[in-house]
């Protein structure tokens, strides 16, 4: 891992008694984080076996990833860093930041190169976590134990789109 990724190595998260009602997920990342946090949207060119023709052609009915933003014409260090400065001058500024892999299944590749994207994800300045969109048939093990070494260094969501199970 680079070492500018921001860590919360052996850290304790305070236990919270539960309120009743839910909470919010913006509630939720300030009591992981302690402070608000913007979660920023990366397209790593990544596919799908429903694109690829390894199940079908043409995608899901449900999924448009041309809503998605950005689209895969920079690299991810690129996406992250015109998001990040867009978001500094917004209303709602930011220091640090979850990378969201949204667009297509964000673990359909060789562990290797999945490494090599989150890597570089983590090394872009202020980001603190990951989020990962996905399906649940394209979560092997290899991919499992990846995403592990990553919560171990910080929080890691795995967004699973049930309609493909």
């Amino acid at each position: 891992m680079p070492s500018n990724c921001i860590r919360q190595e052996n850290r304790t998260r305070k236990q919270t008694a539960l309120a009743p009602g839910p909470i919010t997920y913006k509630h939720h990342i300030q009591q992981i984080f302690g402070e608000p946090v913007r979660k920023l949207s990366v397209d790593a060119g990544f596919t799908c076996p429903n694109l690829d023709g390894t199940l079908s052609r043409g995608g899901c009915s449900y999924c448009n990833n041309e809503s998605f933003v950005p689209t895969a014409t920079a690299d991810v260090t690129g996406q992250l860093r015109r998001q990040i400065d867009r978001v500094s001058h917004s209303r709602r500024p930011a220091r640090r930041y979850i990378a969201y892999f949204q667009a297509h299944s964000n673990t359909y590749a060789p562990v290797e190169t999945l490494r090599r994207v989150y890597d570089e994800a983590c090394a872009v300045p202020g980001v603190a976590g990951l989020a990962i969109g996905t399906r649940p048939d394209c979560v092997p093990d290899p991919v499992l134990a990846l995403l592990e070494g990553y919560a171990e260094r910080m929080p890691v969501w795995l967004e699973l789109g049930l309609e493909s199970s």
